[in-house]
């Protein structure tokens, strides 16, 4: 049974671009602009702007100094997260309902707040579909990267989504800072800081699994060892 994810009685829910049961939502106000204002309906800027990952900009345009403007790579690595998670999740506002509407992204969070007072992360019980996650809690719907990362161990190690990703574009897919087969086996192959641990560990197996793959001149490292969704 899949269960549908609901908002409070005698509201409509304000998605991102998407559709509800109610309704056509606006395709503007979604995570990827800038400071959507809902009750004037404007953004500071359109599409993923500067000041989506850095913050507000003008003191920064004005006199620019590493002081007035976010960095994301400075922050603790929480905060780092924060500036991917943003967009990359499902989830509610902390304010469920804003004049008589849900909305479907944290409204009114930028960075150099904290994201958790704007925004949770959509919940999910084992063994459920639900609207966002399969029975084994991994998520299948749009941009949910940081539902499945917070989950993960390498969050809870201090990793951040930039330590694999340079979002500025690079030549390697979904803008790795490596290949993949390369990237993944400096965390994740026999001699890496993380170390070997006895039997088949996990390290063990993802070496395995990627220098085959290489041997078959295959462009990314092998995909997940999860069950098939088909």
């Amino acid at each position: 049974m899949t269960i549908l994810r609901s908002q409070p009685s005698g509201t409509s829910l304000i998605k991102c671009g998407g559709r509800t049961s109610r309704q056509r939502a606006p395709t503007v106000g979604c995570p990827t602009i800038v400071n959507y204002n809902i009750q004037t309906k404007t953004p500071t800027e359109w599409n993923v702007g500067c000041e989506k990952c850095h913050g507000p900009g003008g003191a920064h345009v004005a006199q620019p100094s590493r002081t007035n403007i976010v960095n994301p790579v400075r922050l603790d690595p929480l905060r780092a997260r924060d500036t991917c998670i943003q967009c990359h999740s499902q989830g509610r506002p902390v304010t469920p309902v804003i004049d008589g509407k849900a909305y479907d992204w944290p409204v009114g969070f930028h960075m150099g707040m904290n994201l958790a007072d704007y925004w949770i992360l959509e919940d999910h019980k084992l063994g459920e579909t639900s609207f966002t996650h399969y029975p084994d809690g991994t998520a299948h719907k749009n941009r949910m990267q940081g539902n499945d990362f917070v989950t993960s161990v390498m969050y809870t190690r201090g990793v951040t989504c930039f330590s694999c990703h340079d979002v500025h574009g690079t030549g390697n897919n979904a803008d790795l800072l490596k290949p993949a087969q390369m990237l993944c086996l400096e965390c994740h192959g026999p001699k890496s800081p993380n170390g070997r641990t006895p039997r088949r560990s996990s390290s063990t197996r993802i070496t395995r699994r990627v220098r085959a793959a290489a041997s078959a001149s295959a462009a990314t490292c092998p995909k997940s060892s999860r069950p098939s969704r088909t």
